[in-house]
Parts: structure tokens; C-alpha cells; sequence
């Protein structure tokens, strides 16, 4: 073990790779170029979707601004065989049918920005509303769909979304973007962005800030929960949110020194959370947030075969002072004290002595230290030998002075070899050392042939590791009954399979088919067990299934098509549940659609200049989450299908101002006011968005 460690920290001074992409427009491409465009996420280096060797999905800034989304959040429902759900605090992720369950927030996936992951660490949450990133300056969404532990560590366990940003000179100057709306056609919603970018001959800048402010108010409990006769009447008050955004890069190049990038996040989320499973419908809740990062990278080119990365960053986030949770008491509320802070530094080596070959060898050492969670309840009136703003401590002193430091080492390599223009292989192999859990390995394999009509086909094969967030291992219960908390978790792990076929990719046609067969074994959660919510590896798991996807385009005219359905089955040999012990309920078969389908159709009418775009999504029927169906008795109830249509009218650079573009957009979610329903917990589903429009403006300067 101790010659593993010093290895590592031998190769972090020796080794390193850059990463960079050359620029396209990606809006004006057309069906065949845009399945072929350059990628970062899939290996770590600039490869066409064509030769990368990953299921990989791409969003373009075009195709974001055509279908008026507000969020990555919104952007991610549009990928098959991803189930994106929302309960008007933050979104679920569900991948190919594993969700992270009770307060998982997308914890399966990692979330890069330009390559750095960006994670509210202490619990696995990943912000994907419009506090994650000012939506203007995003580029393009790649999204990975499987294992990327291999490239991008523990977190990466069943996909990965990179978003790709803006260059300053992209921008050119200042663009204003104005939004005005409402999400309840009731109560007004409003917010806005503002960039700036600039390019000089040695240098780019980007700089993006965005806020808004919402208000969700009126929706009430679905009756089909389980607790649903305790809410009759109730409805959402003041349910507000306020997410705030702030990101910046700048670039400096020099020939013979190389490059030097900087870049820097900070996300603000201010929610009132009406529906967060521990104080439903209190209407004194509110979740506030903050999370940042900062990093330096150094790149060098050596001549035409040789490239080095160098990178350092910090991170960190915690609760903001005005947070205030209630579980439904009129003498206290409750305040969390816990966050995190950590370190990352890394370094990779690329060799590429010919066209055929290419090696890669890289290293990362983490450190990641964790202010254990403590709960306060604090007084706001005089209660029996408490007074007016007295405090104290509802925590278990036994886990908030556990270990709270973790580091993380990695070796990674990567090889690539093509025999010829049309056959590539890529193996990659990862060795991970963690001071708490061990050492870890995880592989890829990926065997790529393309064919005639710019088809290919992919044969790929991915492993993962998922380790335990402090939440996860020593959560402590705001009243009786809430979420526990276990130090002995292990953890989880993948392994997938994938066939990916595209028979045809022409200028205005494509297809592309995937058949996957993914296996997880020791799946983290939190389960309903003995009238609590308790922190347990609860199942190993087989998913079968198959994606499709369509494209075909005439002109100005565009349609998008694509289905997926899995299936999941527990790999164990223990009797089914015959309803006496809801604690042996398949918890990952629940919560996620088996049949998922999205279309849009663009029109594009240059002589008027107005863009049309109509988008069609589709979520099958789902079992409730395994806590409401103990509260239902064990009884097993589904949540239905639903349908939503929401439909985008967008101006394309008109010319109001003299060398200045204006745009202006009418963007109408869920156009028949669905009633739907998504997965919630401890007894309450959660009721889905209502009809949601906006007007927005955009002006460049």
C-alpha cells in the first residue's frame, strides 16, 4: 500500500494531459456533422461522437434556445434513457432505472463545468436549476451514459454531464437577457442574465451572472398519497425560489509557455421546499445553499506528440445563515451547521508517437474535509425551561466527532489503438486508493467500427465505484422517524454493457440504436426499515434495455425522436416480500418509468425571421418510492403516465439597434395544464410543474 501511495505522488509531479476542443458553430450544423461533433467528456481529449467510446448525447446552445429551456435540469429530460423529476426545490436524475431515492438529488451522476466536477459534497447533491450555471453562456450539454469512474473518480458512477461553455469571443461584447413570467399563472416570475466576453491575440474572458426569483404557490398534495388525508385543503404558500448563479474563465496563451486557465463557480439556491419529505407543507421552510469552486490549469504542446495538464482546485459549500428548516413545530425550527471543503490536484500525460497509437497516463490526489452535520433546534418563544431564542443540539455526539477528513488517489491509463480509419479499441484502467474504504479498480473497454453511410457501431464495456457521502454515513434525525444515518455502509458499485449501433448518419437522416445490460451491486439509500428511514445497502440489481434514436431534417424543417425502456430485476435468491416486511421491497425497481419517449419538431422561417418549436415528452407509468408504499400499508400503488407539451416561438436576429442582435422568445411549458404526479417520500408524492410561461428578450451590445 505505502509503495502504491508514493507512486502516486511520484507521477502527480511527472504527468500530464490537456484537454481542449477546437471551436464549431455548433448552430448551424447539419444532422451528420452535428452526430459528429468534437467531444471532451468521453475521454479526455478531443474526439468526434463517432470514434468516442461512450454512449454520448450532446444539447447545443441552438437547441437550448430553440426549446426555451431555463436549466440544465430541463435540458437533461431530453436525453433517452434519462427520468428527470422535480420537486420544486431541485432535480432528480434517474439513469437507465437507478434513481439515488430518498434526498438524492442526482447523487449516480457527476456534474462537470468545463471539465470540473462541481458537487455539493457533503451530501452527493448536484444543483441542475438555474443556479448551477447561467443557461446564455452554456455551449453545449454532453452527457455520458454509463460508468466514468475510469476518467473522472468515485462520483461518476452511472453517467456524466459536462457542460461546455462559451468562449469570451463567442460573446463579443455584452449580452442582456431579460425573462418575465409566471410558474402558477398566478404569481409573476421574473430574473435575468448578464455576460461579458472578450477576446485579445494572447488572451479570452468570459464572465456570466444570472438570478431569478420564482414563486410555485397553489399546488396541493396528490391524492394518491399514501398521508394525503392529513393535507386536505392545504395548498403551497409563498413558495418561492430564489437561485442566483456566477461563473468566470479566462484563458492566457503564450507559444512557448503554453496556456493558462482559470476558471471559477459560485451557485446560491434560496428555496422554500413546500414539499421536502420532513416538514411537507409548513410554509416555514427554506433550504439555503451555497456551494464554489476555483481552479488553475496549466497546458503545454511539445512538439506534435507530447502534451501535458497541470491543474489545481478548492471547493467548498455549506448552509447560508438565513436557512430554516420546520418539521411542523410553532415553538422552534431547526438550523443545520455542517459543509465541506476540499482540494483536488492532478496531472496528465498524452503520447501520440503516430495516428494509430495513443497512451495517456494520469493522476489525482483529493482531500476532502467535512464538517459533520449538527442540528439545532432554535426557540422563537419561551417553551417550559427554553426561552426566546434559546438553541440546542438534537445530534448524537458519537457521529459529529467521527473522522471527518478523506482522501482519494488515483492512477489512471488509457490507450488507444486503429488499426485502420475505420476500427479503433480504447482500454482504460484506474487504480483508486481511499483512506477510509481501500483500494478500488475500474476498467473500460470500447470497440468502435465505422461504415458505410458515416454509420458505426460501438461494443462497450464500463465499471464503477460509488463511496458513501457523509450524509449517507451519519445523518441525524430532526424528530422521530427522519433519516438515520450508517457508518457501516460499503461502496456501491457497476458494471455495464453496451451495444451501440448507427446504421445510417447523413446529412438529413440519422439513426442510432443502444441495447444495454447494466449490473449494480451494494446500491446506497435510504430505506424505510422498523418505522425509520436508515442509510443501507439494500440491493444488487440487473437492468436490461434499449434507446432509439431519430433524426431526420428539409430545409428549415427538423424532427427529433427518441424512446427508451429498461427493465429491473433484483439479483438475489431471497424470497420475494409477501408484505409483512416492507423492508424487502426492490427499492431501485421503484421510482423510475420502464418507458420513456421524447420528440420535438423545429420550423424555422427565414423570411420572417420566427423559429417554431414544439416538444412532445412522455413518462410511463412508475411504482411509488419504497418509503410510501410502507406508509401504504406495503400496499403497492403507481404513480400514471403522463404526457407534457410545451411549445417555444423565437425570433433570430433581428436588427432593432444599429450592429446589435435582439431576439425576443415566447416559451409555454405543459400547454394542457397536465396534472401529473412525480416520486416523493414519507407519504406525500410530489404534484408536478403546473402551466409555465415566460417572455424573454436578449439583446447583445
Amino acid at each position: 500500500m505505502k509503495r502504491a501511495v508514493l507512486l502516486l505522488f511520484i507521477l502527480i509531479f511527472l504527468f500530464g494531459v490537456p484537454i481542449g476542443a477546437q471551436e464549431e458553430n455548433l448552430n448551424e450544423l447539419s444532422l451528420e456533422e452535428l452526430l459528429d461533433v468534437k467531444v471532451v467528456s468521453s475521454a479526455q481529449n478531443v474526439l468526434r461522437i463517432t470514434q468516442a467510446p461512450s454512449v454520448i448525447r450532446v444539447i447545443t446552445a441552438e437547441e437550448i434556445r430553440q426549446r426555451g429551456y431555463k436549466s440544465v435540469g430541463e435540458a437533461l429530460s431530453s436525453i433517452p434513457g434519462i427520468y428527470v423529476s422535480y420537486d420544486h426545490y431541485n432535480y432528480n436524475v434517474c439513469v437507465r432505472g437507478i434513481s439515488a431515492g430518498v434526498r438524492g438529488w442526482s447523487r449516480i451522476i457527476k456534474v462537470m463545468i468545463d471539465n470540473q466536477p462541481i458537487a455539493f459534497k457533503y451530501d452527493g447533491t448536484k444543483f441542475l436549476g438555474p443556479e448551477l450555471i447561467p443557461i446564455d453562456a452554456v455551449d453545449r450539454i454532453e452527457v455520458v451514459i454509463g460508468p466514468g469512474s475510469t476518467l473522472y473518480g468515485p462520483d461518476a458512477f452511472l453517467g456524466v454531464v459536462n457542460i461546455v461553455t462559451k468562449e469570451g469571443d463567442d460573446i463579443d461584447g455584452v449580452l442582456a437577457h431579460l425573462k418575465v413570467g409566471s410558474e402558477n399563472e398566478k404569481d409573476a416570475a421574473y430574473g435575468g442574465e448578464l455576460l461579458f466576453g472578450r477576446r485579445t491575440e494572447n488572451s479570452d474572458l468570459l464572465v456570466a451572472i444570472s438570478g431569478f426569483n420564482s414563486n410555485r404557490s397553489g399546488l396541493k398534495i396528490p391524492d394518491l398519497s399514501p398521508l394525503a388525508e392529513m393535507y386536505v385543503g392545504m395548498k403551497s404558500e409563498d413558495d418561492d425560489a430564489l437561485p442566483v448563479s456566477f461563473y468566470t474563465k479566462g484563458i492566457y496563451y503564450n507559444e512557448k509557455f503554453g496556456s493558462i486557465k482559470m476558471n471559477a463557480s459560485l451557485q446560491y439556491l434560496s428555496s422554500s421546499a413546500e414539499f421536502s419529505d420532513w416538514g411537507t407543507l409548513t410554509h416555514r421552510n427554506k433550504i439555503s445553499l451555497s456551494n464554489y469552486f476555483g481552479k488553475l490549469q496549466w497546458e503545454k504542446n511539445f512538439r506534435q506528440t507530447l502534451f501535458t495538464k497541470f491543474k489545481f482546485s478548492y471547493s467548498g459549500g455549506g448552509p447560508n445563515p438565513d436557512e430554516q428548516l420546520s418539521y411542523g413545530s410553532d415553538v422552534h425550527y431547526e438550523r443545520r451547521d455542517m459543509g465541506y471543503s476540499s482540494i483536488d490536484v492532478g496531472a496528465q500525460l498524452e503520447y501520440s508517437p503516430s495516428e494509430k497509437i495513443g497512451l495517456a497516463i494520469g493522476t489525482e490526489y483529493n482531500v476532502d474535509n467535512y464538517n459533520i452535520e449538527t442540528i439545532w433546534s432554535i426557540y422563537e418563544r419561551s417553551y417550559g425551561e427554553y426561552h426566546q431564542r434559546d438553541s440546542i443540539t438534537l445530534c448524537d455526539t458519537s457521529f459529529t466527532n467521527r473522522d471527518t477528513s478523506y482522501s482519494l488517489m488515483g492512477l489512471y491509463t488509457q490507450a488507444v489503438y486503429r488499426p485502420s480509419e475505420q476500427l479503433s479499441f480504447t482500454q482504460g484502467i484506474l487504480y483508486n486508493v481511499h483512506n477510509v474504504y481501500g483500494d478500488f479498480f475500474t476498467a473500460r473497454f470500447g470497440a468502435v467500427f465505422n461504415f458505410a453511410n458515416n454509420g458505426h457501431l460501438k461494443l462497450l464495456f464500463g465499471s464503477s465505484f460509488n463511496v458513501p457521502t457523509p450524509n449517507l454515513l451519519f445523518a441525524q434525525p430532526m424528530y422521530a422517524g427522519d433519516v438515520v444515518g450508517n457508518p457501516d455502509l460499503v461502496p456501491e458499485k457497476a458494471r455495464t454493457f453496451d451495444i451501440e449501433l448507427t446504421p445510417i448518419n447523413e446529412e438529413d437522416f440519422s439513426a442510432s440504436f443502444d441495447v444495454f445490460y447494466n449490473l449494480i451491486d451494494d446500491k446506497m439509500g435510504f430505506v424505510y426499515k422498523d418505522g425509520l428511514l436508515q442509510a443501507e445497502n439494500c440491493a444488487n440489481v440487473g437492468i436490461s434495455g434499449v434507446e432509439g434514436n431519430l433524426r431526420w431534417s428539409r430545409r428549415n424543417f427538423a424532427v427529433n425522436w427518441s424512446v427508451s425502456y429498461q427493465h429491473t430485476q433484483k439479483r438475489s435468491s431471497d424470497e420475494q416480500n409477501n408484505g409483512d416486511d416492507i423492508s424487502t421491497i426492490d427499492v431501485v425497481s421503484f421510482e423510475c418509468p420502464r418507458l420513456l419517449s421524447y420528440s420535438s419538431i423545429n420550423y424555422t422561417i427565414p423570411e420572417i425571421r420566427l423559429n417554431f418549436n414544439f416538444e412532445q415528452k412522455f413518462v410511463g407509468e412508475r411504482n411509488a418510492s419504497q418509503p410510501n408504499i410502507a406508509l401504504n400499508g406495503g400496499e403497492v400503488y403507481k404513480l400514471g403516465a403522463y404526457q407534457v407539451y410545451n411549445f417555444t416561438l423565437s425570433t433570430t436576429r433581428l436588427k432593432l439597434f444599429k450592429g446589435d442582435d435582439t431576439r425576443f422568445a415566447l416559451s409555454i411549458k405543459n400547454i394542457t395544464d397536465e396534472r401529473y404526479v412525480e416520486p416523493g417520500y414519507n407519504g406525500v408524492d410530489i404534484p408536478g410543474e403546473r402551466r409555465i410561461f415566460y417572455i424573454n428578450i436578449i439583446q447583445r451590445f
